[in-house]
C-alpha cells in the first residue's frame, strides 16, 4: 500500500482504473527488460532500487521538509541554489511550504509564490513556514552534527 494509491479516494472505479494503469506500464517495464536483458533484471535493476533507494529518498525529503528538533510541526522550504535542491526537490518541490500554502498552483509557479510567504508564518494545519537557505544536505548535515555521538562520562 506504501507504493500504490497515494491520491486517497474512496471510488473503487477510480482505484481499479489505477491499479490497471500500473500494471500495464509495470509489463511493459518487464518487457523491455526480457526483451533486453533478462527476466530478472527487472526486479534487480528496477524494483529493488525503487524499494530501497526511491524509499530512502522520499523518506529523507520528507523528513527535511517536516521535521523539527523542537517536535513542532513545520513546512519547510528548502533554498540554496539548484545543485543543492536537484536531487530531493525536483520538480521546484523544495519550495514545499509554498506547496502546502497554495496546493492549488502548479510545480512551475511555485517559486513565485515564495515571495508571498514570510518565515514564521502558520500554515494551514497549525504548521509553521520555515525556509533553509542551504540546501537538503546542509540540513541534514547541521542535523547529524547536533547529535550528542558520544556519551561523555561524568567525573
Amino acid at each position: 500500500k506504501q507504493f500504490l494509491f497515494q491520491t486517497p479516494t474512496n471510488d473503487k472505479v477510480n482505484r481499479f482504473v489505477e491499479l490497471i494503469r500500473l500494471l500495464i506500464a509495470q509489463a511493459v517495464i518487464f518487457s523491455a527488460f526480457v526483451w533486453f536483458f533478462a527476466w530478472w533484471g527487472y526486479f534487480v535493476f528496477w524494483v529493488l532500487p525503487i524499494m530501497t533507494v526511491g524509499k530512502l529518498c522520499s523518506t529523507t525529503r520528507a523528513f527535511c521538509e517536516h521535521g523539527s528538533a523542537d517536535d513542532v510541526p513545520v513546512y519547510r522550504t528548502i533554498t540554496g541554489g539548484s545543485l543543492r535542491t536537484i536531487v530531493l526537490g525536483m520538480f521546484k518541490f523544495n519550495f514545499h511550504g509554498e506547496h502546502h500554502a497554495h496546493p492549488a498552483v502548479p510545480y512551475t509557479h511555485l517559486a513565485e509564490t515564495h515571495a508571498h510567504l514570510a518565515p514564521g508564518e502558520i500554515l494551514p494545519g497549525g504548521f509553521a513556514y520555515v525556509v533553509y537557505t542551504n540546501g537538503y544536505l546542509g540540513l541534514l548535515s547541521e542535523w547529524f552534527a547536533s547529535v550528542p555521538w558520544f556519551a561523555r562520562e561524568s567525573r
